[in-house]
């Protein structure tokens, strides 16, 4: 079968953003689930933002007008969208584009948000047909088959989809995968089909699930599921050596949370001696001098850590039972290894206080990052504090049926408003270096006007500089 993997992208104003053109990463996840279906004899082309843009040749791409383009020039058999809730208005507009163009050409969707809403997104978004719950690279080849044999109502375990007689889902979302047993990831194709020579940046994967509890987290891979070391470090030679990668993010759900992989990993990686930038995204109780010295060894520059808040009182609410000793103890140590940082911090999160705001400020002062990255708190189907917001009632599931509402928790509009900005402020006052240009800024993402958004940043800088 001919299939159209799409990974959704929101239009980043890149005059405005000068970071933005370098922070659109190839879709690995689709690129790899497009290796499986590969070898199962599908012929697959992925769209993301950065193919998008490489079709385009200019910034910001529409990946609507691509999308419409490419399905003018071929005919796919099938489409298989990716969402996660904050691109969910552009998950649906492409799912219309599909079904405008072709009514009969089944939409798959899937992605991280997906499994707790399946039900909703079937009975809300018509041009939907089938929904991949947990890992596609399990259901997915089945379901293609099922589709290329004419059956339109499969029993397929993982997969919930719309029949005559209302929805229908056959088991639970699978959360196991196999990662040792997958083809390796390779972007030949991918390139061979958008008028680009080599990727700059991107990112890899050495395992999947996080064996932590935070509650803000909608991470459905709840244990940890290892890749093969030598498959990984090939993946990374096949980037550098192929495809003209400078810098690669290793992207784990939390790398060297088991040390053992994280060092085979890093060996593995020394072996191939590759001139290539590493960036990790790991947690402050997983940092360890072992990995990190064999990281710097392997070409590691830049370690990116959650930090989410300085307020010890907020962080007990959202399960994440860190102490500021340490926190600045990892700190240390990521430093004295010789490694830039980057901290990722949230705001908004349920019932915080000017109190807990002024903590941060001074944690992060005292914490002297090269990067900060601030969000807004969203609450995403499959967070434990979904379920909590949905059964007290102080979240109605209509909120997230609203694909217009980028941001999905309790606040009202202008307090999304001022998150953002307070988003905004602790970025621009605490980053010296941009390590992550990917890193989606709330202000853009919510399209809020640079006047609205400067005056917004300039009350939360007098407010907070007078508190601390």
């Amino acid at each position: 079968m001919r299939v159209l993997l799409v990974h959704p992208d929101f239009k980043r104003a890149t005059a405005k953003n000068a970071d933005a053109a370098d922070g659109l990463l190839p879709a690995r996840s689709l690129i790899e689930l497009g290796g499986v279906l590969s070898g199962a004899g599908h012929r697959v082309t992925v769209l993301d933002s950065f193919s998008a843009r490489a079709r385009e040749q200019k910034d910001p791409p529409d990946m609507d007008r691509v999308l419409s383009i490419m399905l003018e020039e071929e005919d796919f058999d099938v489409v298989g969208i990716s969402v996660c809730t904050p691109l969910r208005k552009e998950a649906h507009e492409m799912a219309r584009t599909v079904k405008r163009h072709s009514g009969s050409v089944p939409v798959i969707l899937g992605g991280p948000h997906t499994a707790r809403m399946a039900g909703t997104l079937l009975d809300e978004w018509r041009e939907i047909d089938y929904v991949c719950l947990g890992a596609a690279e399990r259901t997915l080849p089945v379901l293609l088959d099922n589709i290329a044999s004419g059956k339109r109502t499969p029993n397929i375990s993982g997969i919930a989809y719309r029949t005559g007689r209302g929805l229908r889902q056959a088991g639970k979302p699978l959360i196991d995968a196999e990662l040792e047993s997958l083809p390796p990831v390779r972007y030949d194709s991918y390139l061979e089909e958008i008028p680009a020579d080599r990727i700059k940046r991107a990112y890899i994967m050495t395992s999947r699930g996080c064996v932590n509890w935070c509650n803000f987290c909608s991470k459905i891979w709840k244990k940890f599921l290892p890749d093969r070391p030598d498959k990984v470090a090939d993946e990374l030679a096949h980037l550098v050596r192929d495809c003209g990668t400078e810098e690669v993010i290793i992207y784990d759900d939390c790398f060297g949370k088991k040390k053992e992989h994280a060092l085979a990993v890093l060996d593995a990686i020394i072996e191939k001696d590759l001139h290539v930038g590493l960036q990790t995204v790991t947690t402050f109780e997983a940092i360890s001098r072992d990995w990190l010295r064999r990281f710097k060894q392997a070409g590691g520059k830049d370690v990116l850590v959650g930090l989410e808040t300085g307020s010890a009182r907020l962080r007990k609410k959202m399960n994440k039972h860190l102490t500021e000793e340490e926190i600045i103890s990892a700190v240390l140590a990521v430093r004295t290894a010789g490694l830039r940082l980057g901290i990722y911090l949230m705001f908004g999160f349920h019932r915080e206080e000017l109190q807990d705001i002024t903590e941060t400020y001074r944690m992060v002062d005292k914490i002297d990052p090269d990067q900060v990255m601030s969000s807004v708190y969203d609450v995403k189907p499959g967070d434990l504090l979904f379920e909590f917001a949905v059964t007290s009632g102080d979240l109605r599931v209509r909120e997230w049926k609203n694909d217009n509402n980028r941001i999905v928790n309790y606040m009202s509009d202008e307090e999304k408003l001022r998150n953002a900005a307070r988003a905004a402020y602790f970025d621009r006052r605490f980053t010296r270096e941009v390590l992550v240009p990917e890193h989606d800024r709330p202000a853009d993402f919510l399209g809020i006007d640079d006047g609205r958004l400067e005056e917004l940043i300039g009350y939360e800088k007098a407010r907070l500089e007078k508190n601390v």
